[in-house]
């Protein structure tokens, strides 16, 4: 049977464009959006705006640690530039100029950048680079597993590779289907694959074995807990679904919003969702043994949206690219 569970929205956002990129900082709960028009912001776990920054270059994808010490962004041009939590420059260093996207450790340890051309870079926490490995098929997804530090990565007909924290290959896997998103658990047991048309695929690695979940709408996204036996699913029209490893529905809800991201904190306490209009909403979570400890409640629509600050001084002068 089900554990009893109950969600409420605690702060929303509104972004000055549509966000192309976010990412949960899954301990603090810290949240950082960047869009292609050369904006990046960096909220706080209540929602409140640390900062705001316009920037001389356009963001490809940014992720922040899991701690919300350090953000990593990498730019259309192929550049990683690591900033401190207080918008400071740590460095900056040219990769591929074909980059698609990048993972970072838990820590900010070290970065795998990854190209359509079949290959990734790893560099580490002091922007050097620790070398190149080329891949079976064009990588487009990549994540590292929060405690073994592993690295997995996919392509978009179907292919994922695995490979220790030397970057050395250790298996890969076909998963005869399209790939949109790729999820780890902490240890790289299970993966999570989002499909529109399919609904959720968990794949037990070691094993092969193969479930798909139907949550009742298209996947556009999907965030997991430590180890994967708490997922939140959202939709393209509005719909947000929070299940258990079985794929038992713990909770849902339809929404005005169309999603395109959400994440969820390692502890599985409160996840973000993603519109395509630029709001970021957080939701908290409550199960059956918490509900006692506070005031009962259902499902809040709370607070008013902010909307985020464009500034014009105080910019990233320096990162001029």
């Amino acid at each position: 049977m089900a554990k009893k569970l109950k969600i409420r929205k605690i702060w929303s956002y509104k972004h000055v464009r549509k966000i192309d990129s976010c990412s949960l900082a899954r301990e603090s709960g810290d949240v950082l959006v960047t869009d292609r028009r050369e904006s990046i912001a960096l909220l706080d776990r209540t929602g409140k705006t640390l900062w705001s920054k316009n920037v001389s270059f356009s963001p490809l994808e940014g992720k922040i640690s899991c701690d919300g010490a350090y953000v990593f962004i990498l730019t259309f041009k192929g550049q990683v530039i690591k900033v401190s939590r207080g918008a400071e420059l740590e460095w900056e260093s040219f990769v591929d100029k074909d980059a698609r996207t990048m993972a970072v450790k838990s820590r900010g340890q070290s970065v795998a950048v990854a190209s359509y051309k079949g290959r990734f870079h790893g560099l580490n926490s002091s922007g050097e680079r620790t070398g190149i490995v080329h891949t079976a098929q064009p990588v487009i997804h990549a994540r590292f597993t929060s405690k073994s530090g592993s690295l997995f990565v996919a392509s978009a007909h179907g292919w994922v590779g695995l490979y220790d924290k030397e970057f050395k290959p250790v298996g890969e896997y076909d998963t005869g289907r399209t790939i949109n998103e790729i999820e780890v658990s902490e240890r790289g047991g299970k993966i999570f694959l989002p499909s529109r048309d399919e609904g959720l695929t968990i794949i037990e690695f070691k094993t092969s074995q193969m479930s798909v979940y139907n949550p009742g709408f298209a996947v556009a996204k999907v965030g997991i807990d430590r180890k994967g036996n708490l997922m939140v699913a959202v939709g393209g029209k509005g719909e947000i679904a929070v299940m258990d490893i079985n794929g038992d529905i713990l909770w849902n809800t339809d929404t005005d919003h169309s999603f395109i991201f959400c994440e969820m904190t390692i502890e599985g306490d409160r996840f973000v969702a993603v519109s395509d209009k630029g709001v970021v909403e957080c939701y908290e979570l409550l199960q059956e043994e918490e509900l006692a400890k506070k005031e009962s409640f259902e499902f809040l629509e709370t607070g008013e949206e902010k909307k985020g600050e464009k500034k014009t001084s105080d910019h990233f002068d320096y990162l001029e690219i």
